[in-house]
């Protein structure tokens, strides 16, 4: 089936350039857009295709997106859009990478720290106890903000300041990386990175994966 065919049949909408990005001969694929572009239905009008037009099994696509509320949203516009189509794969980033590190884990025999999904209330205390400040819920999901971008920055890092005032950014970063290894408790950029190395570091479960989808899409 012709990609524009395709296009008709299920009446999308899609600007020339996403279309273009239907193409299965040209991957990975980097597509960048301000939120409302179309990325989300490029990702799933693409599995969609993929399943018309290639016969790929549902169970070979995986979607991944930002969050549960995402998930959720995909699966109904998905169900609306394409009716009577199995929905493939919907989970969001952090879900599949906890899985996929207590997987490996598991193999290892390794321990597996608890994950904690909401930090912001621990950020608010070291900073009441660092810089006898009392923040916002809002300055604390900044700083978790900052945080991650401190320790993603690399050689940079000397030049990143706190947008909150009154907090050393680099303390309070120090501080956080050692309660988060007293408590052996995870953040979601952990879940993100020990699944990477988990997979740079084992083949087989790596290999797993990639027999298993053939398709990848983070939104």
């Amino acid at each position: 089936m012709e990609i524009k065919t395709f296009l008709n049949q299920y009446q999308l909408n899609l600007t020339d350039d996403l279309a273009q990005c239907f193409a299965i001969d040209t991957c990975p694929k980097l597509v960048w857009g301000i939120s409302g572009s179309g990325k989300t239905t490029l990702m799933l009008s693409r599995s969609a295709y993929y399943m018309v037009a290639h016969e790929y099994k549902p169970n070979e696509i995986l979607n991944l997106t930002m969050n549960k509320d995402a998930t959720k949203y995909c699966e109904k516009y998905f169900e609306s859009t394409f009716e009577g189509l199995e929905k493939p794969k919907m989970i969001d980033i952090y879900s599949f990478a906890y899985n996929v590190l207590k997987k490996y884990m598991h193999f290892h025999q390794k321990p597996m720290r608890k994950a904690y999904k909401e930090l912001t209330p621990i950020i608010a205390r070291l900073c009441k106890d660092f810089f006898n400040l009392l923040i916002s819920k809002e300055d604390a999901m900044t700083l978790m903000s900052e945080i991650s971008q401190y320790r993603n920055a690399g050689s940079s890092k000397s030049t990143l300041v706190s947008s909150v005032e009154g907090v050393d950014l680099k303390l309070l970063c120090d501080e956080y990386a050692a309660m988060k290894a007293r408590k052996e408790v995870m953040d979601y950029d952990d879940i993100i990175w020990d699944c990477v190395s988990a997979l740079q570091s084992d083949s087989a479960l790596l290999k797993e994966l990639q027999r298993q989808y053939r398709v990848i899409h983070v939104d």
